[in-house]
């Protein structure tokens, strides 16, 4: 088996998996430390690594923007900046929710990226590269990054610097592997590879809709 087929089999069974998270609310919903604020550089280190990836609408988010730009008409070095677009403008959303400066129906702008991911996730036409792009990367990054400030609100600088560190190291990491997945998958067989980003697509859909629902419920 070559490695392309390897890469179409992961990117299904990655959504695959995505999709069991929301259908069974298997994701960890929890914060690593309880609920806990960081006291220790350590700790804030290790909050930065797990929050993106224990919160489903968070790592929903991430997936679904790695794969749209994987199966985008963007060149690897144009959607390398929107990933780290991304994750920039959550850095800055994080950082700007310290003094609580909070946006408004934040749970409901969530909710909404998530839709609007979903939306894009369903098209058969792929994303070309532009200002709207990069705005709504920026965007749906600064978003959630508001949502990981609250994990910190109150730490000394320390714990901070480190849950920066963490929120970074993680986002990076995740995003870059799930794009070159998709991309180098997407080369060899786009059908199978689209059919998976349609299950990602309906995963990340069901999760936006709970957000709203719950915002509206609160």
């Amino acid at each position: 088996m070559n490695t392309p087929d390897l890469s179409v089999k992961a990117f299904r069974s990655f959504a695959v998996l995505a999709a069991g998270v929301v259908t069974t609310g298997a994701a960890l919903a929890h914060h690593p430390l309880d609920g806990a604020m960081p006291v220790t550089a350590m700790q804030g280190l290790l909050s930065g690594l797990a929050h993106p990836v224990i919160g489903m609408d968070h790592l929903l988010f991430l997936l679904a923007a790695a794969t749209l730009l994987g199966l985008s008409r963007a060149s690897t070095g144009q959607s390398a900046m929107a990933l780290a677009l991304i994750t920039g403008a959550s850095l800055i959303g994080t950082a700007l929710r310290l003094p609580g400066a909070a946006l408004p129906m934040l749970e409901l702008l969530i909710g909404a990226s998530l839709l609007a991911a979903a939306a894009c996730l369903w098209r058969r036409r792929s994303l070309g590269f532009g200002p709207v792009l990069l705005m709504a990367a920026g965007a749906g990054g600064f978003l959630h990054g508001q949502v990981y400030g609250e994990a910190v609100i109150g730490a000394e600088a320390a714990p901070v610097a480190a849950y920066l560190l963490g929120l970074l190291t993680v986002q990076c990491g995740l995003l870059m592997a799930v794009f070159l997945m998709v991309r180098r998958a997407s080369s060899v067989r786009a059908p199978r590879v689209r059919l998976g980003a349609r299950l990602l697509g309906a995963a990340v859909a069901a999760a936006g809709a709970g957000s709203i629902g719950l915002a509206l419920l609160a």
